[in-house]
């Protein structure tokens, strides 16, 4: 149970492509401060793509509980000027 990378690093203005691929159950990725939610399937990979408008820290999570290691799959999203 683990978000790999934990830290993603961006500029803003620029155009992030996030992949997330389900690893034997469904799991699920939040990222509130850009309005990204989604879920993802064992076995399916899926990418969303947005431009980082703001700068900052924001934290991202597995939104589907998943068992006992959920609350340890989340992360941080930096972007800087």
């Amino acid at each position: 149970w683990y978000c790999d990378p934990e830290e993603i690093r961006g500029k803003q203005g620029e155009r992030i492509r996030l992949t997330g691929t389900g690893a034997g159950r469904d799991h699920g990725f939040s990222l509130q401060a850009f309005d990204i939610a989604l879920t993802v399937a064992p076995g399916e990979t899926k990418t969303v793509e947005f431009v980082a408008e703001k700068t900052g820290m924001f934290p991202f999570e597995c939104s589907v509980y998943c068992g006992d290691g959920h609350t340890s799959m989340q992360g941080v999203l930096i972007v800087e000027e």
